[in-house]
């Protein structure tokens, strides 16, 4: 429900009320949600809560690495070329990408007889 509510905040452009639910939203991260808020975070354009979302994934790696919410982040993450992330979790990130593209296209029957 809070999304939806920092969905509609965006699209009104009530920048008081996303400002507020950005900082509930930095207070509330944990490995669970982050990605989840950084995708939501990434899609409005909210940078300082982007950029908390990223410094928490850069000291929790590891633990983002095995979490259902890591591999269920968008595939191009919009603010990757706009900020640096630890190449750990950036290597990460284009290895799980790339390992599913693999998957997919051994999924696809071969037309070669």
């Amino acid at each position: 429900m809070l999304l939806e509510v920092l969905g509609l905040a965006n699209k009104y452009g009530f920048v008081e009320l996303q400002s507020a639910m950005s900082e509930y939203l930095k207070a509330v991260l944990d490995i669970r949600n982050v990605c989840l808020i950084f995708d939501i975070a990434s899609m409005y354009g909210l940078r300082s809560l982007c950029e908390t979302c990223c410094q928490f994934m850069d000291h929790n790696a590891a633990e983002i690495l095995q979490s259902e919410g890591f591999l269920s982040l968008s595939p191009v993450p919009s603010s990757v070329s706009g900020r640096l992330w630890s190449t750990k979790l950036l290597v990460a990130w284009w290895a799980v990408d790339w390992t599913y593209s693999l998957m997919v296209a051994s999924s696809i029957p071969s037309r070669r007889g």
